[in-house]
């Protein structure tokens, strides 16, 4: 609503039109999800640092291994989201400064990352439940270079899968995005479908299904185990200790913590991925570039970040055994850096020589 008054002649218009202020709290929501996300992010990839060397301080195994693996595709998914997605937005910058096949690699190298740091992960979940339904097959098969043949297998598998992403993106209205245009809609759906079914959905119930095994083997076997124990306490009662009996219970403990870590991390998977397809579907049937979507895309950035982020406070909640290799790694590191770098044979033979041949 504007208002015209006249003084001394002249007119002035005074404008006493009302934001929308709908729109205006979208725009203030979506740089709260930028900044929220990119504080994850930078903080994610200290974490994702902390899994890497304390898989290099723990007991060598298959799932130590897969652990960096893990970690590596977590890191590499983090650049991924936080530094080319939600940096450059915060940097203004807009992919109208860079050409179609700049666009369509990127979104070729977003869905790579994306399988590859999905299927690390059900790896290592596999790992779990082959270690405990064969053990044999396990102890002859899960050797190092046979993981890393698995890890290789799974990044080549992706490389194909993600081939995908260079018929649909393209660029749109300063953003590099799933193409919108009417005459590609029907393949752009049909692709965001098969991807969100082999990158998101299939992997999650997979690891879903293989969380439920893994705690179920390991809750019949205990059960087991307190029937042998309660028998042979009756059996030897004048021998048991007090010492033993407060060591199986320690051990007990560490077992229902280890089941709780492994519920607690597949639920927080499951809300991630759910929130994400959610998200995915909300922005498809948005107007792109509108404060809704701009909104919509920054909350998705958040969840993707988390979900690449959290694994690390899931392993610390594992047991003591991880959180002693992750205090080891770190107390190695901080030793390292203050110790003085050790004096080369090379510097020390000029030194020598200079001092030898100083007239001073």
């Amino acid at each position: 609503m504007s208002v015209s008054i006249e003084i001394l002649s002249e007119n002035y218009t005074l404008d006493l039109s009302v934001p929308d202020v709908k729109w205006n709290f979208l725009g203030i929501a979506t740089n709260i999800f930028d900044i929220v996300g990119l504080c994850f992010m930078l903080l994610g990839f200290l974490l994702n640092y902390f899994c890497y060397i304390t898989g290099n301080h723990l007991p060598e195994s298959s799932s130590a291994t897969l652990m960096k693996y893990v970690a590596v595709w977590d890191s590499i998914s983090l650049f991924k989201i936080g530094v080319l997605g939600s940096g450059m937005t915060a940097m203004g910058l807009q992919w109208e400064l860079y050409s179609e096949v700049l666009c369509k690699l990127y979104g070729y190298f977003r869905m790579v990352c994306s399988f590859a740091a999905a299927y690390h992960v059900l790896l290592l979940a596999l790992d779990r439940v082959i270690l405990l339904k064969a053990p044999a097959w396990h102890h002859n098969n899960a050797s190092g270079r046979n993981i890393l043949l698995a890890s290789c297998i799974v990044t080549a598998f992706g490389l194909i899968i993600s081939t995908s992403a260079l018929l649909v993106f393209s660029k749109q209205n300063g953003e590099c995005a799933f193409t919108q245009l009417d005459d590609q809609i029907i393949l752009s759906h049909v692709l965001r479908s098969f991807n969100l079914l082999f990158i998101l959905l299939g992997p999650c119930l997979t690891l879903i299904i293989c969380n439920i095994l893994f705690v179920r083997e390991l809750r019949s076997r205990d059960a087991k185990k307190q029937k042998t124990r309660a028998t042979d306490t009756c059996r030897n009662t004048a021998t048991a200790s007090s010492q033993n009996q407060q060591r199986l219970f320690q051990k007990r403990k560490n077992l229902q913590d280890y089941i709780k870590m492994i519920m607690l991390m597949t639920s927080a998977y499951l809300v991630c991925t759910i929130c994400i397809i959610i998200m995915v579907f909300l922005i498809a049937n948005t107007p792109m570039n509108s404060a809704l979507w701009l909104l919509l895309k920054s909350i998705l950035s958040s969840f993707s970040i988390l979900n690449v982020s959290a694994n690390f406070f899931f392993y610390l909640l594992s047991g003591n055994a991880y959180r002693s290799s992750f205090v080891r790694a770190v107390s190695s590191r901080v030793r390292k850096t203050r110790e003085p770098e050790p004096e080369s044979a090379v510097t020390r033979n000029v030194s020598t020589v200079a001092a030898a041949t100083t007239p001073f």
